[in-house]
């Protein structure tokens, strides 16, 4: 089983769809409210509508009573009055109507320990204009991989929550991130919360010791993998993606002696251009000339390729980061519609076949940038948009996950040039 969607059904399926419940509570919530104005008392409440009650039995159905109702109430200065059931007692608190409607859904998803849960509240309070800024960093839309890894960075600067007798500290990462996770529209910012599965996950991706940024950018790189969709899916199966995300993929096929010729399989208009230009001598060259680029921006690192007709990708460069991932590149001089889209199959088809799939990015090369539209696309892929700026391949621009890595290696080399 490599596709964690056949697992997502009964309990599971309901467990996402409280993932879901949440996120949309939240951002009716935030949406409702002055984010400048908030309170540090307001932002724990915030952070109480992402909590659940859980104990020997399982979670407590009744978690509503003494979390989301009371959290909403002071919110939006109500009085608690507990009826019956949950939407009874939200239908006569008089929210606002958008509100009301999220908030009548099961939400909750975090277990926070209750020492922790308590201590938030005066950390909150004393670090205010920090959470405030996080919070409408995190609500922006279209918010790019780059600033979702600055955003970890930001989080990672708070000072760590101390429990009540001063003798243990909690790391901000748990109280902030389930928050975040829920306001990113994309649903791209993980939960790394103290939960037994997510803490395996991330000593099995060795980061256990590493930075909240590291860990951020590793995980997100998981999405478009194995079936997962979100980072609700990264919480959810966090034990089931450990096991994926640390087998070898499929051994990378040899190439045989003899390779029988095919007839060319059908394509769309576009394709099929990009397919005839792809064997000219003119193109060849570009090809060529853009490898060979390719060779000089990312001097002293391991660079690989493979010939095999199965997996034929163009560059693979080990630890492009310096932080243990690998970007597998596939280059074509024109970013016309038909080779980003011929691009896109290569990348996701060859990575099945390297020995790290769960630890490699996947970038498109070309001369000049693919139109706004491609590289949307690209990016809601997850696979980085490199373009030299010219024919001369002197000097790259990019787009994407794998961008600021690519961007710092090239600004060291023009100084280390200038120097």
């Amino acid at each position: 089983m490599r596709n964690i969607q056949q697992l997502l059904k009964g309990e599971m399926k309901e467990w996402y769809e409280t993932h879901q419940n949440t996120a949309a509570l939240l951002r009716a919530v935030t949406a409702s409210l002055v984010v400048d104005k908030l309170s540090g008392d307001e932002i724990w409440q915030l952070m109480r509508l992402t909590w659940i009650t859980r104990n020997v039995h399982g979670v407590s159905p009744n978690h509503w009573q003494t979390l989301k109702v009371p959290a909403l109430a002071s919110l939006f200065g109500k009085r608690v009055d507990i009826r019956d059931d949950l939407a009874t007692s939200i239908r006569v608190m008089g929210l606002p109507a958008k509100v009301e409607s999220a908030a009548i859904p099961e939400t909750g998803a975090v277990n926070v320990r209750l020492v922790w849960r308590n201590a938030a509240r005066q950390w909150c309070n004393e670090n205010r204009n920090a959470l405030r800024g996080i919070i409408r960093a995190a609500m922006r839309r279209g918010m790019s991989q780059e600033e979702r890894i600055a955003l970890a960075a930001r989080i990672e600067e708070l000072p760590n929550i101390p429990s009540p007798n001063d003798k243990a500290n909690a790391r901000a990462v748990l109280a902030v991130s389930p928050v975040v996770a829920f306001l990113d529209l994309q649903r791209r910012f993980p939960i790394i919360n103290g939960r037994p599965e997510v803490t395996q996950l991330l000593a099995k991706l060795g980061l256990a010791n590493s930075g909240l940024e590291d860990q951020v950018r590793h995980l997100t790189g998981l999405i478009g993998q194995f079936g997962i969709e979100d980072a609700f899916l990264l919480d959810i199966f966090a034990k089931e993606i450990g096991e994926l995300a640390t087998e070898a993929g499929p051994a990378e096929p040899r190439k045989s002696e003899h390779e029988g010729e095919q007839q060319l399989p059908d394509y769309d208009i576009d394709e099929r251009h990009a397919t005839q230009k792809a064997t000219s001598a003119v193109y060849r060259k570009r090809h060529n000339k853009m490898t060979e680029a390719v060779k000089q921006l990312f001097a002293g690192y391991e660079l690989v390729t493979s010939y095999d007709h199965d997996c034929n990708y163009d560059v693979r460069v080990k630890d492009y980061d310096r932080k243990s991932r690998d970007l597998l590149i596939e280059a074509k001089p024109d970013p016309d519609k038909g080779a980003i889209r011929i691009a896109i199959g290569q990348l996701l088809d060859y990575r099945r076949f390297v020995h790290r799939p769960a630890a490699t990015d996947l970038a498109v090369l070309t001369i000049s940038p693919p139109s706004k539209s491609h590289v949307e696309l690209l990016e809601e892929l997850q696979i980085t948009a490199i373009w030299y700026t010219d024919e001369t391949c002197h000097r790259v621009d990019g787009v994407g996950r794998a961008w600021p890595a690519i961007r710092e290696l090239q600004s060291r080399s023009r100084r280390s040039q200038t120097a």
